[in-house]
Formats: structure tokens, C-alpha cells, sequence
């Protein structure tokens, strides 16, 4: 097959097993860049899981997508079980389509499950494919969760790896973490975009004797560390402001953050709301009702949710790790704390809630490095490494 027809729109056929409104960052940000690659002329077909509710078919701003069988019960998250039903799915259907459609190139956003799919289709149908690194399925990621099944699947990761035309992650610090499972091959490093409609959300003046609303946006696991956020909470000085916790999510954690949520020493300063999950819409306008943002993770690829905060003004606070700390100039556009730093999480919340005029300085440079990760600007990057024409 000619890797680039003369004539002919560019064809990309992407493999996620979560898509808008399913699952987090991964989801979103493959629905981002397929709007991207449409809105420029491109073929996009999407392969995703079918959920109740919602169409089996369906077409979005020129992106088709095809939500085919599995076995899912949440939309915020998919057991390996349900994972593995995906896989399996995705091979024969994803199989069917190429026969169909003949795409130039394939996307695999997570090596485990949608991996698979775009090698079969490159052994049948001489069809490139690339593996899209978004963190869970990179061996040494998140260790506390992830470690045994790592451990089972790291010898098909790395063969997805090596027989992929590219692997590219979405961190540095992620693709230092691949190159070290792998050391031998290649692995380029393209980071998340943003949608730039949240560069125009209404930013409402707050009236001084409000509550500082403070958002956390993500799914409550271990690794996003909404527990650090709420154990660090006594700790805060008891002088401030009274504020709320806002928890916009969902997830295995789910009873404990509730047990740790209801915890006494610290209601004469905090109020915590869990808010369950949110879609696309309800979360931008959180984001624009919120005075600053947090996200306490253990580990993270490239986080969508702190890029949106940035974008929609907030002055964030994040811990060390890799990706946070790639937008996270601390001191300028928000804070850095250590994980498990309970005293630095606790003064990093006492400095953004006692000084408005440190809130805004920091929004507003937050907003001006997010402008530099534009889904224009991201999708260029990618249409370089995959080496087409820029218009279908």
C-alpha cells in the first residue's frame, strides 16, 4: 500500500478504548486531535467502546466513530477485564474496517488495549500504525496499581513497541520512563494540546467575602492522590479564609475519599464537595466558577486536566512529577510540592487562598503557557511525524 496516495485525503483510522463522554485525558485527547485532523481536510475513523446510551454510530464535526461490543459498566473507567474485551473487539472489527476503508495510518492511544488492533491490521494490511504512550501502559508507571500487570504484559508492549512505524509519548518525562523499559528504541515526545475554547471562558469577579472554591478534577485513584489532598488539609492554618474543596470525579477510591472527606479537623476551614463525574460541558464551567486548581498526583503522563486549569486562568498547584512539572513553573504560574509533602501542600493552599493578587498573576501566566499548546499546534507535530501532507 502506498504510504501516501496521490490525490486522495490522508485516511487515519484511531483505536481508543475510551472516547468523549467515556473515560479522562486519553479520551479527550484523541477526540481533540481527530477534530483536528478533520477539520483539515483528513479521513478520521474512530474505534471505540459502545456504552449504553449512546449511538453505535455516529459522526462528529468529520469524525466518524464506531462504538463496537464490549463489556463496560462505568464511563469513567474500565477494568482490565473490560479492557480485554476491547482488545479483542477492536482486532476483528478494526480488521474489517481497513479491509473497508484502506487507511494510510493507524493510532493506537495505549499500547494495552489498542495496541494490538493496529498490529494486526499492519501484518494483514501492510498498514503503519503508531503507539500513543498516555502513561497506565508504560512498565514502571504508577507501580502501586500497576506493577503485576506490567509485569504480565511487558513482553507484547514491547513487541507492539518495536513493530509500530512510531511510539510517541506524551511527556518527557514519560518517554524517559519508556526508554528505560526499552532502551534501544526511538521514542519521540509530543505533548497533550488544549481546547481553545477555554481560553474564552466569562471569568466572574468573585466578591471578597465569597469562599475560595478550590477544584480537583480526575478519577479517584491511588495515583491521583486525592488522599494526600485531603490528609494534608488539618494542616493548614486555621486564619485563612474558609474555602471549598470541590471533588469533580469518580472512581475505585471513591468510599475512602468519603471517609477521609468527612474528617472534623478540618471543617472550621474547608468544605468538601464531591461532585461525581463530569462531562466535557460541566466540567468547563467548574473551571470557570473555581478560584484555583489542584492536582495531587503520584504520577502522571501529561495531564489534560492541568493544561485545561492553566487555560481557563487558574493558578494551579501540582506535585513533582513528571508532566506536571513540564507546565508547572513554580512560583510563577503556580506551586510545586513534593508528594506525600503533606506541610508543602498545606502552605502552597495558604499562600493562593490569603492573596488574590498572587491567584491572578499566577492565572494569568498560566493562560499564556497553555496558549503555547494549542490542538493546532499539537495536531502540526504530529502530522510531521507521521510524514503526510498537512491537507487531506
Amino acid at each position: 500500500m502506498s504510504f501516501l496516495k496521490a490525490n486522495s485525503k490522508n485516511k487515519v483510522l484511531i483505536f481508543n478504548y475510551e472516547f468523549p463522554p467515556l473515560g479522562g485525558g486519553g479520551g479527550k485527547a484523541s477526540f481533540c486531535l481527530a477534530l483536528e485532523l478533520a477539520r483539515r481536510g483528513w479521513e478520521v475513523k474512530v474505534i471505540t467502546s459502545r456504552f449504553k446510551g449512546l449511538a453505535r454510530k455516529e459522526k462528529i464535526k468529520g469524525v466518524e466513530i464506531f462504538r463496537i461490543p464490549v463489556l463496560r459498566r462505568r464511563i469513567h473507567q474500565a477494568s482490565v477485564f473490560e479492557m480485554v474485551t476491547y482488545l479483542f473487539s477492536s482486532v476483528f472489527l478494526g480488521c474489517w474496517h481497513a479491509f473497508r476503508e484502506k487507511p494510510d495510518i493507524s493510532l493506537a492511544y495505549f499500547g494495552i488495549p489498542s495496541g494490538p488492533a493496529a498490529f494486526f491490521i499492519k501484518f494483514i494490511f501492510r498498514v503503519p500504525y503508531y503507539v500513543l504512550l498516555r502513561g497506565g501502559d508504560v512498565p514502571g508507571f504508577s507501580p502501586r496499581e500497576m506493577s503485576f500487570y506490567h509485569r504480565l504484559t511487558r513482553p507484547i508492549i514491547h513487541m507492539l513497541w518495536r513493530e509500530a512505524k512510531g511510539v510517541i509519548a506524551n511527556s518527557r518525562g514519560l518517554q524517559e520512563l519508556a526508554c528505560k523499559s526499552l532502551p534501544d528504541l526511538k521514542i519521540q515526545t509530543i505533548s497533550n494540546g488544549v481546547d481553545q475554547e477555554l481560553f474564552d471562558l466569562a471569568r466572574p469577579k468573585r466578591e471578597k467575602s465569597g469562599e475560595i472554591k478550590i477544584l480537583f478534577a480526575g478519577r479517584f485513584t491511588p495515583q491521583k492522590g486525592v488522599d494526600f489532598l485531603l490528609n494534608s488539609l488539618p494542616l493548614v492554618q486555621s486564619n485563612i479564609p474558609k474555602s471549598q474543596i470541590w471533588l469533580a470525579g469518580d472512581g475505585p477510591e471513591r468510599k475512602h475519599i468519603e471517609k477521609l472527606a468527612g474528617n472534623r479537623n478540618f471543617e472550621d476551614r474547608f468544605i468538601v464537595k464531591l461532585l461525581g463525574w463530569k462531562d466535557r460541558d460541566a466540567l468547563y464551567k467548574l473551571y470557570e466558577k473555581a478560584d484555583i486548581f489542584v492536582l495531587p498526583s503520584r504520577d502522571e503522563g501529561m495531564p489534560n486536566a492541568l493544561l485545561e486549569a492553566m487555560a481557563a486562568a487558574l493558578p494551579v498547584i501540582a506535585t513533582k512529577v513528571p508532566g506536571s512539572e513540564e507546565l508547572v513553573q513554580d512560583g510563577e504560574n503556580g506551586f510545586l510540592v513534593n508528594k506525600e509533602d503533606m506541610g508543602g501542600m498545606a502552605r502552597a493552599l495558604e499562600k493562593l487562598i490569603s492573596d488574590s493578587t498572587i491567584r491572578q498573576q499566577m492565572g494569568t501566566a498560566g493562560r499564556k503557557l497553555a496558549r503555547e499548546y494549542s490542538w493546532e499546534k499539537i495536531a502540526d507535530q504530529f502530522i510531521e511525524q507521521f510524514g503526510l501532507n498537512n491537507q487531506g
